[in-house]
């Protein structure tokens, strides 16, 4: 069964042991913001350097580039004073994610919030809309060691303001085909080697919806029908830690959500994404019991 690289108990317990093959879950704790505490930054960037780096280039997302501010009106930060996971608004009032995201850093002390509208997580740009979160509801299904049903949904406490900086992405009409354009944001770790290098600016990537031949091929026996790949089976372009829960937008909808990897760019080992079709009715369910 795959072990994953990336996760809360890897963080708090014993170094991963040496296995042919991990999953690696792409949440991490990632840019510490303008409210975050020293000791806090201090004690998770030890965290971090706890944890085997992975292949960057260029100082961003992998083979990638910084966004064109507030192109990403969607992009939604999970943030405990300090960026660790992405989300995408959906609505005015929910943001989807993965699962992955809060199983490993869920803290019942201090209250999750969830930033919209922001492009450098340094600097106040008057854009921003900081947001309390009602009510999070994980898949019923979600396997933390499979990464199978690595979706949620935030409630946020109350509805946003719509505008030019915060506005949902459409859910997906159809599932998509093997070829489609895409484009994923993320503020995920950009380190090489054994560095930390956590980005404050919003960074893109564009890629490719990948054959399922090639995903199954990529990773044997651990891609689910609720999974689908984008990106280069040459490498060099991909997203990695710290960009779980972001947004694959495909034609002006959303796709997918960064889920896991073999480490980051590494060529015959593509991104893999939740594959967003596969649950509209549960969405729609979750939404109509919470209103």
């Amino acid at each position: 069964m795959p072990h994953p690289k990336f996760s809360c108990t890897f963080l708090i317990t014993n170094p991963l042991p040496a296995f042919p093959f991990v999953q690696v879950p792409r949440a991490s704790p990632g840019v510490f913001t303008r409210q975050t505490d020293t000791m806090i930054q201090l004690a998770l960037l030890l965290l971090v350097g706890a944890a085997a780096a992975v292949p960057h280039e260029n100082g961003k997302i992998v083979g990638g580039y910084e966004c064109e501010p507030h192109s990403k009106p969607w992009m939604a930060s999970l943030n405990y004073g300090y960026h660790f996971c992405g989300g995408v608004l959906i609505n005015e009032q929910w943001v989807l994610s993965v699962a992955n995201c809060c199983f490993c850093f869920y803290n019942p002390i201090f209250p999750m919030q969830i930033i919209l509208g922001d492009h450098n997580l340094r600097v106040f740009e008057g854009t921003e809309q900081l947001m309390k979160t009602q009510n999070i509801v994980w898949h019923p299904s979600y396997n933390y060691q499979t990464l199978d049903y690595d979706i949620m949904l935030i409630k946020l406490f109350h509805p946003v303001e719509i505008n030019q900086y915060v506005k949902p992405l459409p859910l997906p009409a159809n599932c998509p085909i093997a070829g489609t354009p895409c484009s994923v944001a993320g503020w995920g770790n950009t380190a090489s080697g054994d560095q930390v290098n956590l980005p404050t600016h919003l960074q893109c990537l564009d890629v490719p919806i990948l054959e399922d031949e090639k995903c199954h091929n990529a990773y044997p026996g651990l891609v689910t029908p609720r999974m689908v790949c984008a990106g280069y089976m040459d490498g060099g372009r991909d997203v990695c830690n710290g960009d779980a829960g972001s947004g694959l937008e495909c034609l002006g909808e959303l796709h997918g959500l960064v889920s896991w990897g073999r480490g980051c760019a590494l060529p015959g080992y593509p991104g893999v994404y939740v594959k967003v079709c596969e649950y509209l009715p549960w969405i729609d369910e979750t939404l109509r019991a919470n209103m």
